[in-house]
């Protein structure tokens, strides 16, 4: 390991630092001085100092990606052309869409469109009978309504008297009437006699009810 010489290191010039600053500023902006050692580039060089064959092999490097770039070219102007007659398919079928109607005066052709549901057609529906139901259909009968009880005479009697016992002698007491005995006798003894008919007749198990009309299932 040598060992560092004091002396040496004391006789070296301190760095004049403001020199070094006014001569970089000086030389500031002005292009530096060609270096004849340097070797000069492929840009630099005239045309006759070209390689003929290595500018060959880059014009053939090159003619691969050009022709990439024209093959897709190629493909753009087709999808333009394809798109164009697809335009052109949508805007035929937007005319069918409408009904055409040619008027005999003028020859312009004019287009109709019926909203859903309406507009003339050619086929009626047919109307509902009986015949279409089937055993699928068993869930949706309505049954027709029952016919209404016949009265009897014996019951009209029945009600005739409990309707008009009462009514009569309410009659008479507004008339102020005198009540007699035969009077007293119809009004009370019709609505009496009247009423029990009505509850016998109503007793269940008689032989009348056996087979009443809309009556419903025996089970």
């Amino acid at each position: 390991m040598t060992e560092r010489n004091p002396d040496r290191e004391e006789s070296r010039d301190p760095l004049d630092e403001e020199a070094i600053w006014a001569e970089i500023v000086a030389s500031y902006g002005e292009e530096p001085a060609d270096d004849p050692d340097r070797p000069e580039s492929e840009s630099e060089r005239g045309v006759e100092d070209l390689d003929l064959d290595k500018a060959i092999d880059l014009e053939k490097d090159s003619e691969p990606a050009k022709g990439g770039l024209d093959q897709v070219d190629r493909e753009l102007d087709r999808l333009d052309r394809d798109l164009d007659q697809l335009d052109k398919d949508l805007d035929q079928v937007d005319k069918g869409l409408g009904k055409s109607v040619l008027r005999p005066d003028d020859g312009s052709l004019s287009f109709t469109v019926y909203a859903a549901g309406t507009g003339p057609r050619d086929w009626d529906a047919a109307e509902p009978s009986d015949d279409d139901l089937d055993e699928s259909d068993d869930g949706h009968f309505v049954p027709p309504d029952p016919p209404l009880p016949k009265a009897d005479t014996t019951a009209k009697f029945a009600w005739l008297a409990v309707l008009g016992g009462p009514l009569l002698l309410v009659l008479m007491t507004v008339l102020q009437q005198e009540l007699t005995w035969w009077a007293g006798l119809l009004g009370i003894g019709g609505f009496i006699g009247g009423f029990a008919t009505l509850v016998i007749r109503m007793r269940p198990g008689g032989d009348e009810d056996d087979e009443l009309p809309g009556g419903g299932a025996v089970v």
